[in-house]
């Protein structure tokens, strides 16, 4: 889970951004002694680009736009960072992130 704010820059044909905020990570984790579970808080930094690629038309409709304006092709790169309570306690989340994928603009 997480929850960042999110800053973005239009272009010609694309749109790129850059967010940072909280991440939750939720874990349970079984061994031979017993189970443990618990969430730590973390960092979570994000950056990519949506590609216009202009495969759904303007509608021309008087009373206002409804549907999806676009449809764009995502480049995503990122970040999630936990820390440990202390010196080497604890279990580490930290991830990096590579994404790809479609994106429908409302």
């Amino acid at each position: 889970m997480s929850v960042s704010a999110v800053a973005s820059k239009q272009t010609r044909l694309a749109e790129l951004f850059a967010g940072a905020g909280y991440g939750m990570a939720v874990f349970t984790e079984s061994t031979d002694v017993g189970t443990v579970s618990g969430a730590k808080p973390g960092l979570d930094l994000r950056a990519g680009t949506r590609i216009h690629t202009r495969l759904l038309r303007q509608q021309l409709r008087p009373e206002g736009v409804v549907g999806p304006q676009g449809l764009d092709f995502e480049l995503l790169f990122g970040r999630r960072q936990h820390h440990a309570f202390g010196i080497g306690q604890g279990f580490d989340f930290s991830a990096w992130r590579l994404g790809a994928g479609m994106v429908v603009r409302l």
